[in-house]
């Protein structure tokens, strides 16, 4: 009979876990606004970093991907890259041993099919599409465009009557709607990189009851 052998994570295993939950989190905050172009060229890095390097495909294809997609990125590339880039990356879809291979390749692939036009802005105008059309995460995923780092920061100083202004730009009905909207600005807060979002939607009703309470009393006491 073979004895129970209980064994601890070492350090090093710890801290690579530990660098798992942070790219978790990094991944699950991801605004709608990243570079698609970028994202490509991330997972491929990960993915290489996590191969075996038992078969050509993994070990070279994948670094030769990642090559190509950096030149698309710091703008030496041209439009005959993108065709080396697709061809590269079915012949790792095709001929890798392991799942690693295929699912980056495939993401490639995807990416070229479903964001042509952001490749193609890289190489011909050096700049991203994605960086102009989304800029701010949770700007860009409110239904209404409410400027939420801009009231966020104004209720920090102390500005409460500023605030009210710049929600009321965008939306006439910020507690209406604040009671019903089903808050997707959070899901894709950067604070989630840190611990967890920012409650935007209770604080919005919140804020925007005591500052109409202010204001009353101090109409009521200038009246009197």
């Amino acid at each position: 009979m073979s004895r129970l052998d209980i064994k601890n994570p070492s350090r090093a295993q710890t801290v690579v876990d530990n660098l798992y939950r942070d790219v978790e989190r990094r991944i699950a905050a991801s605004p709608p606004g990243l570079c698609p172009v970028d994202m490509s060229l991330s997972f491929l890095q990960l993915c290489h970093a996590q191969s075996c390097g038992k078969c050509v495909p993994c070990r070279i294809g994948l670094g030769q991907l990642s090559k190509l997609i950096a030149t698309v990125l710091d703008g030496t590339a041209d439009m005959g890259t993108l065709a080396i880039i697709e061809k590269t990356a079915r012949t790792v879809v095709n001929t890798a041993d392991c799942a690693i291979g295929r699912d980056a390749a495939r993401l490639v692939l995807d990416g070229l099919e479903g964001f042509r036009d952001d490749y193609e802005e890289h190489i011909l105008h050096h700049r991203c599409l994605a960086g102009l059309q989304l800029p701010v995460p949770c700007v860009a995923l409110c239904p209404a465009g409410v400027d939420v780092p801009g009231y966020m920061a104004l209720i920090g100083e102390g500005r409460c009557a500023d605030a009210v202004r710049l929600i009321r730009k965008d939306n006439p009905f910020p507690v209406a709607c604040a009671y019903i909207c089903e808050h997707p600005c959070e899901a894709r807060c950067r604070r989630n990189m840190i611990d967890d979002a920012i409650n935007i939607h209770i604080q919005e009703i919140i804020f925007y009851h005591v500052h109409s309470k202010v204001k009353s009393r101090k109409s009521e006491f200038c009246q009197a």
